[in-house]
């Protein structure tokens, strides 16, 4: 759980480990979540007492990483799922997609309005027709994508920081997506009742 907007409801997935990043120590208690670790500086949590109460420590403010590298950070290998990132400060944002040069991608990250999900290779999603999607590059790598079951399929497009298919949409009810690298798809989270099962 990281700063920035989350979403507002739980999902059904279960977590044994619930690492918080400052203010996403909010999203958490906010989603019902039991936090593990607590990680940052607790500069723009609301709940530094309570925090501090059950034995979590704050680091310094003046330091060399971010509240949220410190998590994936702790993170590592093992697969994860990043809740908040989205709205607040542009910045912050850029800084939390640089992260994913360096880090292993979440296989899931929920914002407040979007749920975006990791593909690298082979894959395929039932979504309703319709329903807005797009794709782009998980890191600073360009991506080779094919897609089957959109408005606007592509063949062997090349996704970069320079182009990347926004608001495209689901002509039928599955789409199959090839890529030679790791992107990002990003549906509404309103889709994550039907996605959950899939992922």
């Amino acid at each position: 759980m990281t700063g920035g907007e989350g979403p507002l409801s739980r999902p059904s997935f279960v977590y044994d480990r619930v690492i918080a990043a400052d203010s996403g120590a909010d999203l958490a208690f906010a989603l019902g979540y039991e936090i593990t670790e607590a990680l940052g500086d607790f500069d723009s949590t609301q709940n530094r007492e309570r925090l501090e109460a059950e034995g979590f420590v704050a680091c310094p403010r003046d330091k060399d990483y971010s509240d949220s590298e410190l998590a994936l950070m702790r993170v590592k290998d093992e697969p994860y799922d990043l809740f908040g990132g989205g709205g607040g400060r542009v910045d912050h944002l850029i800084s939390l997609l640089g992260l994913f040069d360096r880090y292993p991608l979440p296989r899931l990250w929920l914002t407040r309005k979007d749920l975006i999900v990791s593909i690298n290779g082979r894959r395929e999603f039932h979504i309703p027709s319709g329903e807005d999607v797009s794709f782009f590059p998980a890191t600073g790598e360009n991506v080779v994508i094919s897609t089957k079951g959109l408005v606007w399929d592509m063949d062997s497009a090349v996704l970069s920081h320079s182009w990347i298919s926004l608001s495209n949409r689901m002509r039928e009810e599955k789409v199959s997506i090839h890529t030679s690298g790791s992107c990002f798809m990003r549906v509404g989270i309103d889709l994550i009742g039907c996605l959950e099962s899939q992922i």
